[in-house]
């Protein structure tokens, strides 16, 4: 049975045997892709539940729509929604013929209610995001639907439950990503003009756009550069132009977006082929280390000191790289050998880096 607050379908029944109120009796099922606003289906339920014996004018008048709209509601409610509707000829109006049935929308799970509240909580972390009003509204409509008293108290969750997710990037373009996303709907070319982190410079770029990723809190857009005859990543944030053209971009039917990042780690993946890393963390850090999936290649080896070895297939080291670093001294590359001496180097530079506070002379000066 459908459950109001989700997508239920629209039953229009057989006319070709109704009753004499209009209310069809029998006949195969035909479904339309429409369902009737909820709003109205409150009202109308109101209006039986209080003992007014509504009829489908009444309720045209009352709602300001037609007889017709009216008769299809009633239909939902008595054959999708199977409500105890019976129509009475001497009040020449409806009623329910089982006082105790309610309208199933109001039926939310604990779990359901959890998820709306955790929703909000994310919202108040999303601030100036390209889709925070999308989301605001989203909300407010389902809240809508909540009944007035529900079986958890949502003001208490507060003090149980909070969300803290990956800062975002300062800058968000709304308008800038709201034409990407027509693009990429439309199969449209796009031009940006593109500020790159690793050369300093701007320039114009013309894209087929693939799709859209959330990595770390930074969205990124994946396509078929047509300056690199390659498929690259651009970080959002730095595109400082786009322009939607005529032109169809061409997209491969057999894209994926899961297996063109499987070889990437966190922000980066590499054009080269995927390089088996292997990373040995001691007892401390390798507690925390077993907990979390770090890349869908991982393969942990543990050993009796309480010691793991964790094994990668990435095709970038950067990222690794860092990802060792963060660990320090509790983190040793076994392979491959360039990340080894780079992360040796990388330490070596912050040690040099590292200078002792100079000491303060009699007179306090440093």
């Amino acid at each position: 049975m459908p459950v109001f607050g989700t997508p239920a379908l629209y039953a229009t029944y057989d006319r070709r045997s109704n009753d004499k109120y209009g209310m069809a009796t029998g006949g195969p099922l035909v479904f339309q892709s429409s369902r009737p606003p909820l709003a109205r289906l409150m009202h109308i339920d109101r209006a039986i539940r209080e003992g007014k014996w509504p009829n489908a004018s009444t309720l045209g008048q009352l709602l300001e729509t037609s007889r017709r709209t009216i008769m299809r509601d009633l239909e939902f409610l008595k054959y999708e929604l199977l409500a105890p509707l019976e129509y009475d000829v001497r009040n020449n109006g409806y009623h329910y013929t089982d006082k105790s049935w309610k309208l199933p929308y109001l039926q939310l799970t604990e779990g359901e209610l959890v998820a709306v509240f955790l929703g909000e909580q994310l919202l108040r972390h999303l601030g100036n995001h390209p889709y925070a009003d999308d989301v605001r509204t989203a909300l407010a409509r389902h809240h809508e639907k909540l009944p007035e008293t529900v079986s958890v108290d949502l003001s208490e969750l507060n003090g149980i439950l909070s969300v803290r997710p990956t800062p975002p990037n300062l800058v968000q373009q709304a308008d800038l990503f709201r034409h990407l996303q027509q693009a990429l709907h439309k199969r449209r070319q796009i031009e940006i003009r593109y500020w790159s982190a690793s050369s300093d410079r701007e320039r114009t770029r013309t894209i087929d756009p693939y799709h859209v990723h959330l990595i770390d809190g930074t969205w990124y857009l994946i396509g078929r550069c047509h300056l690199r005859q390659d498929v690259r990543m651009f970080a959002i944030f730095r595109i400082r132009e786009l322009t939607v053209t005529d032109k169809t971009a061409f997209v491969p039917d057999d894209f994926d977006i899961h297996a063109y990042m499987a070889s990437g780690f966190r922000q980066i993946r590499g054009a080269g082929k995927a390089i088996t890393v292997r990373l040995r963390f001691l007892p401390e850090a390798a507690k925390y280390i077993r907990e979390k999936c770090w890349h869908p290649s991982q393969k942990l080896e543990t050993f009796l000191d309480g010691s793991l070895i964790l094994t990668l297939r990435v095709s970038h080291l950067l990222e690794v790289k860092r990802f060792a670093l963060a660990y320090g001294g509790e983190c040793e590359v076994l392979a491959p050998k360039r990340l080894r001496d780079e992360v040796r180097s990388e330490a070596e530079r912050i040690l040099m880096n590292t200078t002792p506070e100079p000491k303060p002379t009699e007179n306090g000066e440093r």
